[in-house]
């Protein structure tokens, strides 16, 4: 509840909700490394997918917090206003309902959109993510598409899942290199 409080109180002051520091950010990238690493170009492929729909491409971990962003210029300004940038901060105990946030406590994909968003300073977004897992069936973070929600895209959902599944896929063939995998 106590999180939730901040969210309201940084409604009203309209301040920035928190974010890491460039060295916190820097610290969490270099523990998040692996995830990163087999990342990176499924969510360059993603772009690919969305570029010019006004949205961006976000990875977070497991406690919500954004480890890297791609996405068209004409959105990004407006998404680091709400620190939808690397090292915010998108738990649910702090943002309230967001995708990466309910995505991450629900272990399960969702679509946030526009006024399903708890903070008011959020609701001109669409937001669809997926939990990413470890082979072991444990969270690593999340996978987000975020974009104006004026211009919701109906496939985004089966892309970003599609996504998802490639960095697991990825994540599993890499933790058992040496291992005979049977089909």
């Amino acid at each position: 509840r106590r999180s939730l409080d901040r969210v309201v109180a940084a409604e009203n002051s309209s301040t920035v909700m928190p974010a890491l520091s460039s060295e916190e950010l820097s610290c969490l990238k270099q523990k998040s490394r692996e995830l990163l690493k087999h990342s990176m170009p499924v969510i360059e492929n993603l772009y690919e997918q969305i570029m010019h729909t006004s949205s961006m491409v976000l990875l977070a971990d497991a406690a919500g917090i954004v480890l890297h962003t791609v996405g068209d210029p004409d959105f990004i300004g407006r998404a680091r206003k709400v620190s939808l940038q690397p090292g915010g901060i998108w738990s649910e105990d702090v943002r309230g309902t967001n995708a990466i946030g309910t995505a991450l406590i629900e272990q399960a994909p969702i679509v946030v959109h526009n006024v399903e968003h708890f903070s008011t300073a959020n609701r001109f977004l669409t937001c669809s993510a997926s939990p990413i897992f470890d082979p072991n069936g444990g969270i690593l973070g999340a996978l987000d598409v975020s974009g104006d929600g004026r211009a919701q895209q109906q496939h985004t959902m089966a892309l970003v899942r599609i996504s998802a599944q490639q960095i697991e896929n990825q994540m599993f063939t890499s933790g058992f290199e040496q291992e005979v995998v049977i089909h």
